[in-house]
């Protein structure tokens, strides 16, 4: 149990921790002015679960 629940924080840390990895990306591509990109990080700060499986995919390539 202590295991498991020890899991589930350090998965929630990865969690905030790519996310805020997006928020500087997605930052850094609305300052440079690429619409298309910004348009998707407003979708991805709309969508936190749909970003975090997006992430998740992107990391095991």
């Amino acid at each position: 149990m202590i295991n498991q629940d020890f899991e589930m924080k350090n998965s929630i840390h990865l969690f905030w921790f790519y996310w805020s990895v997006i928020i500087d990306m997605s930052a850094g591509t609305a300052a440079a002015g690429r619409i298309e990109d910004s348009k998707r990080a407003h979708f991805l700060q709309k969508n936190t679960a749909g970003a975090f499986i997006i992430v998740r995919a992107e990391s095991k390539k």
